[in-house]
């Protein structure tokens, strides 16, 4: 066993694995020590609230907040990613660097990154975050690059 790099590591999600290379979207993961998965509990745990009857509950902002957070620290980048055309309406800008079927290159600026996570299906935020805790599912996606 050797210990983990933080060096990113390319995934490929389940769902893009059949399509072809020019279609796959590719997301850079940093992998986790356990000491990182702790500091995200941490985060998570600043999320929750109590309220006049000590009744706990979790603060939606905070814990909006807490992924958004999580999310810039494990995807160092994503490449070839499309977003939605009402994304696009919404930024022409970013429209006009897509290629012709709408994917963009290169994304790494956080608040974009964070416009990803937030257009992105519960499953697939989750298998992210499950790759960058288990490194034999982050080869596992990256044997399909």
């Amino acid at each position: 066993m050797r210990a983990i790099s933080n060096e990113p590591i390319p995934y490929v999600c389940e769902m893009d694995r059949a399509e072809d290379k020019k279609n796959k979207t590719i997301f850079w993961i940093r992998p986790k020590t356990y000491r990182e998965v702790n500091r995200a509990m941490k985060r998570y745990g600043g999320s929750f609230r109590e309220d006049q009857k000590g009744f706990k509950d979790y603060d939606d902002i905070k814990l909006n907040v807490a992924d958004q957070d999580e999310w810039i620290d494990i995807v160092v980048k994503v490449e070839n990613f499309a977003f939605s055309e009402k994304f696009y309406a919404e930024h022409p800008e970013l429209k006009e660097k897509a290629n012709k079927d709408g994917y963009l290159a290169l994304i790494e600026k956080d608040p974009l990154k964070v416009d990803v996570l937030l257009s992105l299906s519960a499953n697939v935020v989750n298998e992210i975050w499950r790759a960058s805790q288990d490194i034999s599912v982050l080869k596992e996606g990256e044997k399909n690059v």
